[in-house]
């Protein structure tokens, strides 16, 4: 038996709005500052944390689940002692 597969893709233009009458470009400098406005956000971090952690718990759990070793965990910081002079 042989089977054929295919894959269909639809691509779409949209325009992309700049605040300019006529303009599509991404790159300009309104479309950059918004952008650096927003991943400087408290919100943005909180999301982007939470969407690690995810990822990272998720692969986690197909690694043990494939038979790997649980990572160890590691102090995220240790702090260094000098000992005193004589």
């Amino acid at each position: 038996m042989r089977v054929n597969a295919f894959r269909t893709f639809a691509v779409v233009r949209l325009p992309v709005y700049t605040g300019r009458e006529g303009g599509t470009s991404m790159e300009s400098n309104d479309f950059e500052k918004a952008f650096s406005d927003f991943i400087d956000r408290r919100e943005y971090d909180e999301a982007q944390n939470a969407l690690h952690s995810m990822v990272r718990t998720s692969f986690r759990a197909g690694w043990q689940a494939a038979g790997g070793d649980p990572p160890t965990p590691h102090p995220i910081f240790s702090i260094v002692t000098k000992p005193p002079e004589e």
